[in-house]
């Protein structure tokens, strides 16, 4: 008698896509929080928020920012109807810099949980990570944790 193969069961957690919706919803109510305190402009604000955006529309999440209304310029026949489609992830922010965003943002999360206790940091870390290498992001930097400075 054979035994069946074991196959791990990939279809718990969640996808790239709400990954990347979470992260995204994440980063931007942390930026309205320092918005409304003063303590970011809203523009830098949004410019942070872009490679966030852009990596969710580059795994397929569905937000409402990803779309865009417009209307019908051609054929002649439906001219002028509206018409409501996708933007794309390079059109949100050139896919370097989504990349380089994601990238830092991962070294950042798993430097934070590097031998900790926390599931909630080990989590996330996870997940940046496993967006990273969907992405195709470059690897892991590792970091030595610098020690603290003594008192002078």
């Amino acid at each position: 008698m054979t035994e069946a193969p074991i196959t791990p069961d990939l279809s718990q957690g969640p996808t790239l896509a709400d990954m990347a919706a979470e992260e995204f919803e994440r980063r931007r109510a942390t930026a309205r929080r320092k918005v409304a305190a003063g303590e970011l402009d809203p523009h830098v604000a949004n410019t942070h928020l872009l490679p966030w955006l852009a990596l969710a529309a580059r795994f397929g999440a569905e937000l409402p920012e990803l779309y865009q209304d417009s209307h019908v310029i051609a054929p002649t026949a439906r001219a002028g109807e509206p018409i409501r489609f996708r933007i794309l992830s390079g059109d949100i922010c050139p896919p370097a810099e989504t990349g380089e965003a994601l990238a830092t943002a991962r070294d950042a999360a798993i430097d934070k949980a590097d031998g900790g206790l926390d599931p909630v940091r080990n989590d996330r870390a996870r997940r940046l990570q496993t967006l990273a290498i969907a992405f195709g992001v470059r690897p892991y930097a590792y970091r030595a944790l610098q020690p603290a400075k003594e008192a002078a």
